[in-house]
């Protein structure tokens, strides 16, 4: 899988990626402006950063079956089917394994941009954003009387349905408000 690829080409893609996070610009956007392939760019990006952002538990349970892999004299369809582990995940683990052995050797030859940092800011809430249990309920609004049927909920929610409605819809507002 990642030996497909040169360790120059790897490079090339891993700079490019680095590039476009700092540009703060799109990847879409980037690809068209530096005349680049936006496939061969979301693929290879996905292969070094995705998979572990997006399943950060998966991402660790597959890293471990890896290096289990790594350590075995086992193929690796053996070795899934021996474990009972998904193929095609592993495969990608170990596609981003790879890339990321080269990456990290290339960056001792080559030096080059550095992955820029994540930054997190916590926010204060506003003074008044709390609701203080001390407070008094809203007084009840008072309406002329109408043929409408009123269903209020006592955590703030209130409908009104015209009496048009059909009764099959006005069972499944019900329903959906028993789930609030």
């Amino acid at each position: 899988m990642a030996m497909l690829m040169t360790d120059d080409e790897i490079w090339k893609w891993y700079q490019l990626i680095l590039q476009q996070r700092k540009s703060n610009g799109s990847g879409l956007q980037f690809c068209k402006t530096n005349n680049l392939d936006y496939k061969k760019f979301t693929n290879f990006k996905n292969r070094i950063f995705c998979f572990k952002h997006t399943r950060p538990k998966e991402y660790e349970e597959y890293m471990v079956w890896a290096q289990l892999l790594a350590e075995e004299e086992v193929g690796l369809t053996d070795f899934c089917r021996k474990h009972k582990i998904n193929r095609e995940t592993l495969i990608q683990i170990n596609t981003h394994v790879n890339y990321l052995e080269i990456i990290d050797r290339l960056k001792k030859e080559r030096g080059g941009i550095e992955e820029p940092q994540m930054n997190f800011v916590q926010v204060k809430p506003p003074q008044n954003f709390f609701i203080q249990k001390e407070q008094p309920a809203p007084d009840p609004e008072v309406m002329e009387s109408q043929n409408d049927i009123e269903i209020t909920i006592t955590k703030g929610v209130k409908v009104m349905i015209s009496p048009q409605v059909d009764s099959t819809k006005i069972i499944k507002i019900i329903e959906l408000l028993k789930g609030l």
